[in-house]
């Protein structure tokens, strides 16, 4: 059946439409034509306001049918349980260029024409961004949707345009798919970040996780507030090493390998550093493995060794450069690296600036 839908028109406007049929053999006098006119007022009518609606149907040029509807603007009561909320829903941690889907769930009033206006709300300094918005799921009775956004330095904002039946039933709602991703360039391990998305008051909020190193007795979060200046291809931003007698007393770490931009294949990493060694044994030690076994506990399984392959001394930034070879075997092996950085002297500054990899 038809359904005509009058929607955001002003006054003393008539819309014409014209039903174009053909008679075939098969058409009998009991052949009819049904029409479903649905008429909503929108939040611009005054409360008391009477609206007349004229519908008048005509058949070559002759009127056979005229119905006047009087429609009067009653103030809108909220519905208390009625309003926005992001779905909690299980979420996997975050890897970089990976992006999570937070599912917005949007109750949808009967019996209005309306352009719903979300405000996703992400801090400038967080590593979250707005990737994309989609449509997930909506009440047959909430038709002509469409939904735009555009993306903002702090996230973005959402238009969603609907037309709702007045027997919608309450607490209808439709539900919009936000794809949030992460970049890696601008993560800082020691920060937590959430997505807020608002909308005439009414707000939620959800906090959104990503893979981090894990670093051995790092109890107060020193190192790993720190760590990111060791991913930022500048080799003038350098981590302070831990020595004997300070807690922790070395850096022992397990980083996913696509912090290093690389996938879970066998591949070459490259440390430099100051006053760094790549001696695998002595007062000072770099040992560099990948895991050979499920780990029960964070750095605590099977491992194996990778190869040092190159050292170099770059004396004009008096750094120390030394690359391994990792000779892995699957993604189990090549997702993730381990890293031992000991130094039984007591005499700082030795300081780790950048660790890089490339797949072999």
């Amino acid at each position: 059946m038809p359904k005509l839908m009058l929607r955001s028109f002003p006054s003393q406007i008539t819309l014409s439409i014209q039903v174009c049929y053909y008679n075939s053999e098969n058409t009998t006098d009991d052949d009819i034509i049904e029409f479903e006119a649905g008429v909503a007022l929108s939040e611009m009518a005054a409360v008391g306001s009477r609206n007349n609606v004229s519908i008048s149907l005509l058949i070559n040029g002759t009127q056979v049918w005229n119905f006047t509807l009087t429609l009067v603007a009653a103030e809108t009561i909220s519905n208390g349980t009625c309003g926005i909320k992001i779905e909690d829903n299980p979420l996997e941690d975050l890897f970089p260029f990976s992006h999570v889907i937070l599912t917005l769930e949007i109750c949808i009033p009967g019996g209005r024409s309306d352009t719903l206006n979300c405000t996703v709300f992400i801090e400038e300094t967080s590593a979250l961004g707005l990737q994309n918005v989609v449509l997930s799921k909506s009440n047959e009775k909430i038709t002509d949707i469409s939904i735009d956004y555009s993306l903002t330095e702090s996230g973005g904002f959402i238009n969603l345009d609907y037309l709702s039946w007045d027997d919608i039933g309450s607490n209808s709602s439709v539900k919009v798919d936000l794809a949030i991703a992460l970049d890696p360039e601008r993560v800082r391990f020691s920060d937590a970040y959430s997505v807020s998305i608002s909308n005439k008051g009414m707000g939620t909020k959800r906090d959104v996780h990503f893979n981090k190193p894990e670093i051995l007795n790092d109890e107060n979060g020193k190192l790993l507030s720190t760590i990111h200046l060791i991913l930022d291809n500048n080799i003038t931003t350098c981590l302070r090493l831990p020595v004997n007698g300070e807690v922790p007393p070395l850096l022992w770490m397990k980083m996913n390998t696509s912090w290093l931009g690389i996938t879970p294949k066998e591949y070459k990493v490259t440390f430099r550093g100051v006053d760094i060694t790549c001696n695998s044994h002595g007062r000072k030690s770099l040992l560099v493995s990948f895991p050979t076994a499920s780990l029960q506990e964070p750095l605590h399984g099977d491992s194996e060794f990778c190869h040092l392959i190159h050292e170099d001394d770059i004396f004009d930034e008096n750094l120390k450069e030394c690359e391994y070879k990792c000779e892995c075997k699957d993604s189990v092996e090549c997702g993730e690296l381990f890293v031992s950085m000991a130094n039984q002297d007591k005499i700082p500054p030795w300081e780790l600036c950048d660790v890089s990899a490339v797949n072999v």
